[in-house]
This record gives C-alpha cells, sequence and structure tokens, in this order.
C-alpha cells in the first residue's frame, strides 16, 4: 500500500480547452497527500502535449493509451491505485482547494466507507449551487438517498471511496455502458459497504458541455449521440433494478418511477426527432407500459407528472403536436 492517502483519477479524452484547469485545481490542494492519474484516452486534439508539461510533478502518473471510453479508463486505473481511498474527477471539471481536505475528513472522522459532499453546477447561462445537511446513514440507505430526484445522485465526483471495498468486491464500470455507468457503480459499491456521511461542503464544479454524451438525455436533442444516451440510461437502470434487494422496496420504486420517466423522454424525443426505428419505439414504449402501474401508485409525483407519463404512453400524437408548437 503506497504513502499516500488518496488517489485521484481523471480519464481524458479531448479535454484541451478544460484540462489545465481542472489539473490546476487538483495541484493546488490544501493538503497534499495525494496521488494523481491522468489517464489519456486516445485523444486527438492537443492533449497529449498539455499533459507533457505535468511530467515531472511527482505526484503526478500520466498514461496515454488507445481509446476505450470513459468506463475502460477508470478501470485500468483502478487496477494502480494502491492508496486507502480514491476520487474521481471528469477533465472538463474543476475543484476548490479544499475539495480533497474535505472528502478526508468526512470518510476517516466518520469512519464511512463513502462520503458525499455538494456540487456546484455551471453551464454557460448560469450557475446552481446543491448544498446537502450533514447526515450518516447505512449505505442502503443512501441507495434510496441517490435516486431521489433532490437527492445526492449517483455522480461520482462528489463521493469519495474505499479502495479496501472496490478491490474486495472487485467493483469495476460496465464497459458497455457510457450514460448512468456511475449511477450503477455507486449502488454496486453501496451493496457491500456499511455506512455513510453526508457533509455541508460543496467543492466541486461541475461543467455541463453541450456537446458531452450526458446532454443527450434531454428532450428535443437532435445530437447523433441521443439515442445511445437514452439507451445506456435504461440498460443502467434495468441492471440496478436486477441487483436490488427485494428488501429495499422504496429503492425499487424509485427505479421503476425512473425507468418509466426516462423510457417516456425517450419516445418524445424520437418523434421530435422524426425516427423511423418503429422496433425501438415500440421496445422503449412496453418498457414505459410495464414500470407504468407501480409509478402511478406511486407518492413521490405529482398529479401533473403522472399525466405527463399517461399521455406520452397512451397519446403520442397529441404530445407530439405540442411539441411541435414548444420547440420550433
Amino acid at each position: 500500500m503506497s504513502n499516500k492517502l488518496i488517489s485521484v483519477i481523471i480519464p481524458i479524452f479531448n479535454a484541451e480547452e478544460t484540462l489545465k484547469k481542472c489539473i490546476e485545481s487538483i495541484i493546488n490542494q490544501s493538503i497534499h497527500d495525494y496521488k494523481i492519474y491522468l489517464i489519456n484516452d486516445g485523444s486527438t486534439d492537443n492533449t497529449e502535449n498539455i499533459l507533457s508539461k505535468y511530467n515531472e510533478e511527482k505526484n503526478i502518473r500520466i498514461i496515454n493509451k488507445n481509446n476505450e471510453g470513459a468506463s475502460e479508463t477508470r478501470n485500468f486505473a483502478l487496477k494502480l491505485v494502491d492508496t486507502p481511498f480514491v476520487v474521481f474527477m471528469d477533465a472538463d471539471d474543476y475543484v476548490e482547494k479544499t475539495y480533497l481536505e474535505h472528502l478526508i475528513y468526512a470518510i476517516k472522522d466518520h469512519n464511512a466507507d463513502m462520503a458525499v459532499t455538494g456540487i456546484i453546477r455551471k453551464t454557460k447561462k448560469e450557475e446552481n449551487i446543491t448544498k446537502f445537511k450533514e447526515k450518516t446513514l447505512a449505505s442502503k440507505e443512501m441507495i434510496t438517498e441517490i435516486l431521489k430526484e433532490n437527492g445526492p445522485g449517483g455522480y461520482l465526483w462528489n463521493k469519495i471511496f474505499n479502495t479496501n471495498v472496490i478491490k474486495k468486491y472487485n467493483i469495476r464500470f460496465d464497459p458497455n455502458i457510457n450514460m448512468a455507468e456511475d449511477l450503477l457503480f455507486c449502488v454496486q459499491y453501496l451493496l457491500h459497504s456499511k455506512k455513510v456521511f453526508i457533509s455541508k461542503e460543496c467543492d466541486y464544479h461541475y461543467v455541463q458541455l453541450n456537446g458531452s454524451l450526458s446532454s443527450g438525455v434531454s428532450i428535443f436533442n437532435t445530437n447523433r449521440n441521443y439515442k445511445k444516451a437514452y439507451l445506456d440510461y435504461i440498460m443502467s437502470l434495468q441492471k440496478i433494478k436486477s441487483i436490488l434487494p427485494p428488501d429495499l422496496t422504496i429503492s425499487r420504486k424509485l427505479i421503476n418511477e425512473r425507468l418509466c420517466h426516462i423510457s417516456c423522454d425517450f419516445l418524445r424525443t424520437m418523434k421530435l426527432n422524426h425516427s423511423k426505428d418503429y422496433k425501438l419505439y415500440s421496445k422503449i414504449r412496453n418498457i414505459a407500459i410495464n414500470n407504468r402501474k407501480l409509478t402511478l401508485r406511486s407518492n413521490n409525483l405529482t398529479r401533473k407528472q403522472k399525466l405527463y407519463l399517461n399521455l406520452v404512453i397512451w397519446f403520442p400524437n397529441g404530445i407530439y403536436f405540442l411539441d411541435k408548437i414548444r420547440f420550433r
């Protein structure tokens, strides 16, 4: 085991515009007991040249490899990690100088298996800060929390993980999924851990770029990746549903709700993009229908949300007509 305390994994692909700010923010931390793994996933822009400027940094390990995607890149880095704790960052993002200090304090001082902080979401138009009340939860309770719409989310970057748990249970990212693969990873991790501490601190700046795959899951997205984004999201939710124990009834209900909702959003987006993939449309509609009954019984959804799901499933042309007016 390394004499360092924490590893920072940053997968990188064509991030020349944001990479320097990302690296500088993690180098200039209030604590220095860390290793940084900068994994260049086959970038075709100026990423490799930018990385070369950090070759002399003693706490940084730079690896250039062929493109395999973020999941495989994170898995590759996890094999190298030899510190007690690990965090993940995206190359588009940056952090406050107390990011690692607050996470280490939260997980060590509360003897937790995972610690969570708030998020600062940034787009071209606005910045939104999400903070949480400090509390300690059992890991299974945390699964329910990250599945809630206003919860800490299944993101990687506002969390710190115990490396021993990851290695002992061989928890890895699914290489076939590029959307909500982080949520699936977090659920798998929580099923093998015991205690989570949620911190009031807020140090991570998540920068939402229009070209990212995650932006594919939005109504009226004409990006060619929108089908891939939705299908990956649905696959991830289905995998989570298959591994959740029967006693986690609230978590299972939340997964049903999300499956129904994301399937309806997908159907609506396919209509708006004039998709002629009728076989896929039918498949996604069946997923929405199969999760509809439990969803409509939920107390988590408003009447308006329930009406929306019914209209998309049973009266798609009416929704399409209204959407054409709204998005034209």
